[in-house]
């Protein structure tokens, strides 16, 4: 016989009892589970003031449970449970009854108004999706009959908002009106003078559960001043009327909106259950988290979630999300257990701690270290994301982007309203078509060219780079090689020209017993070679640029010696010869200078030699349309390296390929078909090409086309108009979009 296993209340507990419920017992046909709430959706608790407070639209904080356990081992049923017997585990709703052998109540919690007189009936409590829908309504209400009423008292009663409680919900609920004021009073012409808020606290001091007095006065002293809003503490409201309410100590409050969150408790509902009760009605539970009844477990009935009140070693178990979601993680295993006949598990209290949002812009967070401001703000959004991501995969991270980021209106966001700005597509059609045209023209062209029958790509890809295929050298890595062999030469030259200083020493002696005249005139000759030593000892340094230095001085030598005085030549007689013998040592020195420089010239051709020149280069440089210039970046080894010894083997299939692609891009686009993924292609093919050397500045605007037309170009006067949706439907249809949640829970047509 099947056993049967039904969760009460599609809360935070009900939809964590259910997903791990549905881990354990997927494959066992043996055990079905139903899940029973009034709504048909999940609501997102923790985000009502968002909602309240005219941020985000309702969409935003409710997450259809039969998406959320769609393809899976859980049966939805929406009813309001009226009647229960527990000794015949049976729950009886408005439509049907629920018999069950196993049972996790995870009925949540109600305000709790401490018998204020007038509180219940005259406040507006913010416990629900309801209670978020029917506050947004009531505030736009009051800005509107300010508008219209002239009377100054009544204006002040309709534009003063008080929010009683100064826990987590009442602080953001106060932030949010804080923000409201301003589109609201712009809306309906008021003056935000004219707007009072107030955030009423009974005991000293806000947010009793963050241990930092840092964070709290940076939202009482910083956050609330900047937004307007008056902080009471130690002001408990004792009587709540129907436009006032009258705090403790005497002072009335002239009011048409009190917004109550002082306090929960248990569901009215738990009062009849025969349980044993703690605090705030709450249903008492051992460390499996199953009901007691005079101190002992009763039956299998499981309590999860804020109506379980637990307390061990760490404490009081709190009224949290993250507690709701342990004990609910703890009542479903040992369900398991029970059923499998294994071991129970034991709760364990482990939270990370607590985030509190002021307004849409600022937040403040606990969480191992204490934190404020924008950053905090963007660790909530994660937090959210996070949770989200895990109820309902992609589809609603999706939806919460879109209402948090994408779809919000006023600028109400931590990133303001840069992400929200729209323009009509029909402006992106002209960019789309040339764009598409451009696309097509590269591929037509390079059909003419040959690319569908000879290789191409691979040689003008070496080309550019410089590299030489046969011997594996790049252009760029010989000339460093050469630069390192000058010194050696210029060293092998020095060794050359040495003889030269010993032929000169002497015939410096013969000049010196010369004739004054033949002395004087020798002096330019001295000079020369003084400027042969320099250029000597200078070799080293600039033997890197060929030689050309010690040649170009070897001529000036000789210019000189030409052009020396006539009377030296006559007066040289007794030294003629020996200078005549050193200058020929001096020549022969000099010839192998020379041949020195010769040798590394033709080292240099041969690099040149070394990169063959490609006829596919002319469709580089001549390439259509023109005003193509250097690369935008050289090709980087790795992808000579995959052009190579990947891409060369199979160079015609894959130029064949990348044609048609750009010929695919092209058609599609002009079409407007597949826009966002033929973009997305557009995109990465732009960037390959630039990879490859191949691409100049004009291939730039490529890219950045891509990214214009990215998102929705192909909905205005383009096929994507009927066929994007049309495509949504089907695949959101299939069982494996269901179940992996990979698909928008939106539709632009609709």
């Amino acid at each position: 016989m099947k056993k049967k296993i039904l969760i009460v209340g599609g809360s935070y507990a009900g939809v964590k009892a259910g997903k791990t419920l549905h881990k354990l017992f997927k494959n066992n046909d043996d055990v079905e589970i139903t899940l029973v709430d009034k709504n048909p959706f999940h609501t997102l608790m923790t985000e009502l003031h968002e909602v309240a407070g005219h941020r985000t639209h309702e969409n935003s904080i409710r997450i259809d449970l039969r998406k959320i356990f769609r393809n899976r081992k859980i049966k939805i049923e929406t009813d309001e449970i009226t009647s229960w017997d527990f000794d015949s585990k049976v729950m009886t709703g408005t439509h049907a009854a629920y018999d069950y052998d196993y049972l996790i109540l995870a009925v949540g919690n109600e305000s709790n108004y401490f018998g204020v007189p007038g509180a219940e009936e005259n406040s507006h409590p913010l416990w629900a999706f309801e209670d978020a829908i029917n506050l947004r309504e009531h505030i736009e209400d009051m800005f509107m009959l300010a508008q219209a009423s002239p009377n100054k008292e009544e204006r002040m009663k309709l534009l003063t908002f008080a929010v009683c409680g100064g826990g987590f919900t009442g602080v953001e609920m106060v932030g949010e009106l804080g923000e409201a004021k301003d589109h609201l009073s712009k809306k309906y012409g008021i003056d935000k003078s004219e707007v009072t808020i107030y955030n009423i606290e009974a005991m000293g001091r806000i947010l009793n559960m963050l241990d930092s007095d840092k964070l709290v006065n940076t939202i009482e002293n910083k956050y609330y001043k900047k937004l307007g809003i008056t902080l009471l503490k130690n002001a408990a409201i004792t009587r709540v009327d129907k436009e006032s309410f009258t705090l403790k100590d005497g002072t009335v409050i002239p009011s048409h909106t009190l917004i109550w969150t002082a306090g929960i408790m248990c569901v009215e509902d738990t009062k009849d259950y025969s349980f044993d009760k703690g605090r705030g009605a709450r249903v008492s539970v051992n460390e499996h988290m199953q009901a007691l009844q005079d101190g002992k477990p009763f039956g299998s009935v499981y309590i999860a979630g804020d109506c379980a009140f637990y307390e061990d070693g760490d404490g009081l178990m709190p009224q949290i999300v993250e507690a709701a979601e342990q004990s609910a993680h703890t009542a479903a295993l040992n369900i398991g257990a029970e059923i499998n006949g294994t071991k129970m598990h034991t709760h364990k209290q482990n939270y990370h701690g607590f985030m509190v949002s002021i307004g849409s812009r600022r937040a403040v967070a606990s969480i191992g270290f204490n934190t404020s401001g924008w950053f905090a703000m963007f660790v909530k959004h994660f937090v959210n994301i996070y949770y989200q991501f895990l109820v309902a995969g992609v589809m609603q991270v999706t939806n919460y982007l879109k209402h948090e980021i994408f779809d919000i209106k006023h600028k109400r966001s931590f990133v303001g309203g840069h992400f929200s700005k729209r323009s009509p597509n029909f402006w992106q059609v002209p960019l789309r078509i040339w764009l598409g045209f451009m696309w097509l023209a590269e591929g037509a062209l390079k059909i003419n060219e040959g690319w569908m029958d000879s290789p191409k790509v691979v040689n003008t890809v070496n080309y550019l780079a410089g590299y030489n295929k046969e011997t594996g050298v790049y252009a760029r890595d010989i000339v460093p090689e050469v630069t390192e062999v000058a010194p050696e030469a210029a060293a092998q030259v020095a060794d050359a020209i040495a003889p030269v200083a010993e032929v000169i020493a002497p015939a410096a002696d013969g000049v010196t017993a010369a004739s004054p005249e033949w002395v004087e005139g020798v002096d330019p000759v001295a000079e020369v070679i003084g400027e042969v030593t320099d250029a000597v000892s200078a070799a080293s340094a600039e033997w890197a640029d060929g030689g050309e230095a010690v040649i170009e001085v070897v001529e000036q030598a000789a210019d000189a010696v030409s052009a020396a005085s006539p009377e030296w030549v006559e007066g040289a007689v007794e030294g003629a010869d020996q200078i005549v013998e050193g200058a020929g040592q001096v020549i022969e020195s000099a010839d192998q200078i020379v041949e020195g420089a010769g040798q590394i010239i033709e080292s240099a051709e041969a690099v040149v030699s070394a990169v063959p020149f490609s006829s596919v280069f002319e469709w580089v440089s001549n390439h259509k349309p023109s005003g193509y210039g250097d690369a935008l970046i050289g090709a980087p080894k790795f992808v000579v390296w995959i052009m190579n010894r990947l891409v060369s083997p199979i160079e015609v299939p894959v130029q064949i390929m990348m044609v048609v692609m750009e010929i695919i891009i092209g058609l599609c686009f002009m079409a407007g078909l597949f826009t966002f993924p033929m973009a997305l292609i557009s995109i990465v093919m732009t960037v390959a090409i630039t990879f490859t050397g191949m691409a100049d500045i004009t291939m730039a605007w490529y890219f950045f086309g891509g990214f214009a037309i990215l998102m929705g170009a192909g909905r205005t006067f383009g096929l994507d108009y009927y066929v994007i949706p049309w495509l949504k439907r089907l695949w959101t249809g299939t069982k494996f979009a269901g179940k992996s949640y990979l698909y928008f829970d939106h539709f632009d047509d609709e």
